[in-house]
């Protein structure tokens, strides 16, 4: 398995022991983006890093990805 298969995502959240409501995926390519998000994980399309760092810190705050509200 391989990005951008769901499968490799859900296969990460059961190796780390998280669900996929409360992690973040960040990557450059669309595809992998997309897979990410077939599997329920927060996915954030990385163009630059203050886009990515808000992006975060906005689903952080959102308490939706497990972190503390």
């Amino acid at each position: 398995m391989s990005k951008p298969d769901p499968r490799i995502y859900e296969l990460t959240c059961t190796r780390l022991g998280v669900g996929p409501e409360e992690m973040v995926f960040l990557d450059d390519v669309e595809p992998n983006i997309a897979g990410a998000r077939e599997a329920g994980i927060h996915a954030i399309h990385y163009r630059d890093n203050a886009q990515a760092i808000t992006e975060i810190e906005a689903v952080l705050r959102s308490g939706s990805a497990g972190a503390p509200e």
